[in-house]
């Protein structure tokens, strides 16, 4: 009789597992947290204002192809600028979406190579192409390390919505950049 009510008690302590696990499982992972898990940038259409170093060459779809670059300058992920001032990259996400969070991924080799990151960056959007409003402006500072990869990350205080999201940057000199991705 003991041996029943044991297992009885067993069976009855996996089906709430089971259960748990069932419902545990049905949550989405964009639940879990602030930022959506993709990366509406990804495999976006963008134009430049101005054209990438021959050397450093960009076919149109290297900066949100996904391929961030490594910290040698000679990896093929990145596209170069040189002397184009305040370069614009502007991102056609396909339609507007909502999003809080915009990157761009920029390499330093400044004792390898020469390259600084740029004096400045600024991110805006646009459901027009026409009229933009600035989400921010800002030098990279102390917080962005030499000689290495660095992902520039800023957080919107609130969603917004919007089609394009545009990236601007000085570049007095060389200036590398692989990656722009809107979260």
């Amino acid at each position: 009789m003991r041996q029943t009510s044991l297992k009885k008690k067993f069976a009855s302590l996996m089906c709430c597992m089971l259960s748990l696990t069932c419902t545990l499982g049905s949550i989405p992972a964009s639940a879990s947290t602030d930022q959506p898990v993709e990366n509406l940038a990804l495999h976006c259409s963008y134009e430049t204002s101005g054209a990438p170093s021959a050397d450093y060459p960009d076919s149109g779809g290297e900066l949100t192809d996904g391929v961030e670059g490594t910290s040698s300058y000679g990896d093929s992920a990145w596209s170069a600028y040189l002397y184009v001032a305040d370069l614009e990259i502007t991102v056609d996400l396909g339609e507007s979406k909502d999003f809080s969070k915009v990157e761009g991924v920029f390499l330093n080799s400044i004792n390898n190579g020469g390259i600084p990151y740029p004096e400045w960056v600024r991110f805006s959007y646009s459901n027009d192409k026409e009229t933009w409003t600035e989400i921010v402006q800002e030098s990279f500072g102390d917080t962005a390390p030499e000689d290495a990869v660095y992902t520039y990350s800023y957080e919107l205080p609130e969603t917004v919505n919007a089609r394009y999201v545009k990236l601007t940057f000085p570049t007095a000199g060389w200036v590398f950049v692989s990656e722009i991705r809107v979260w």
